[in-house]
């Protein structure tokens, strides 16, 4: 059997989606599974052992040249159509995504329903469609969605590594070398107003007992990371590192400390404890779940009530979600966490008192 699984985007999302794509993998054994992603993502898809090959889509290079652009996606669902499966998946559930899947050939195509889909011209290219449930996070939906197509649970069998390349396995061997059983940090994120001030950084971290290991995926966000580890001695800063070996390192330490990021899909996926600070973004839909997971969430300083995420994310000047959370209902949060994490792994992970 051949199998096709459209998810094209973002990197939270898409890392969101890696239970579903394994549940295929567990559905159909012997399957060979495709992945439709954008070609800034392929790296990430092609370092997942259970996917066969990774497609690559360039819309969202479409935005710098529009006309350049739309001949390489043309070529690109060319190259598609000389391929056929047996089942495609659309877990996008936008307009994109609906153009691969409609572009893709197979006879049974399963999307998502009418109060489950982001756009709905999605819903005319799929034959087969299921609703989100209304409860659980988004890994857990998506991974519904392949169960009711497939009738039965999944259970998934192993933990969740991505492979690492030939050079970074060397690279994983130095961040070995005496960075090993940090709490990581993760300050970063795509949006602004998803971020923390660096005083609130300072303020959350303080007392901490154990190394710090701070990490940046950009420019900017490197200047944040070295600024935050000049004030905490004994830190390290690490970044520029790929996704697989972000993974690995990750994996090494006590917890991971983030937004909500990338970073905190990576490591729910990854089975690592996290705390999580929410406010533009619901809890309910991306904070990870178990005892090993804690999250605080900020109140809307205007009062505003949303699903997913609130409609101005992008645009709100304020950030008041974040930018104005209690210090001391946030520390108080952390601390919990921090015990609990302690006695649940033994590690030492604690606060002075605050």
């Amino acid at each position: 059997m051949r199998i096709l699984l459209v998810k094209l985007s973002s990197l939270g999302d898409i890392i969101q989606t890696f239970d579903a794509s394994r549940a295929l993998v567990e559905s159909f054994p012997n399957c060979r599974l495709d992945w439709a992603v954008e070609k800034s993502y392929l790296p990430l898809i092609q370092s997942l052992p259970w996917v066969d090959r990774a497609i690559p889509f360039s819309f969202g290079a479409l935005k710098k040249n529009r006309y350049l652009r739309w001949g390489e996606v043309v070529c690109q669902l060319k190259e598609l159509r000389k391929v056929g499966y047996d089942r495609v998946y659309d877990l996008q559930g936008n307009s994109k995504s609906g153009l691969v899947t409609w572009m893709a050939k197979s006879r049974y195509k399963v999307g998502l329903g009418a109060n489950s889909v982001a756009e709905t011209p999605n819903r005319l290219v799929t034959n087969h469609q299921y609703e989100f449930p209304e409860s659980g996070g988004m890994p857990a939906r998506y991974r519904a969605i392949v169960e009711r197509d497939v009738g039965k649970q999944v259970v998934l069998k192993g933990g969740m590594r991505l492979a690492l390349s030939a050079k970074e396995r060397l690279e994983h061997a130095e961040l070995q070398r005496g960075r090993v059983g940090h709490l990581m940090v993760c300050p970063g994120s795509r949006w602004e107003n998803k971020k923390l001030s660096i005083d609130q950084w300072k303020g959350l971290l303080a007392g901490v007992e154990v190394r710090l290991m701070f990490i940046w995926g950009s420019q900017t966000e490197k200047a944040e990371a070295e600024a935050l580890s000049r004030m905490f001695p004994g830190s390290c800063v690490v970044g520029g590192l790929s996704l697989p070996l972000w993974q690995n390192v990750m994996r090494d330490q006590i917890g991971v400390v983030c937004v909500d990021s990338a970073a905190l899909h990576l490591a729910a996926a990854s089975q690592v404890a996290t705390f999580s600070i929410f406010g533009a973004s619901n809890p309910q839909f991306y904070a990870p779940l178990g005892e090993r997971h804690a999250h605080f969430f900020g109140d809307c300083p205007f009062g505003k009530q949303f699903g997913k995420r609130c409609g101005i994310l992008r645009t709100c000047e304020s950030g008041g979600c974040m930018k104005e959370i209690c210090p001391s209902a946030l520390k108080q949060s952390f601390t919990r966490w921090c015990a609990s994490l302690r006695e649940l792994s033994g590690k030492k992970c604690d606060l002075q008192s605050v």
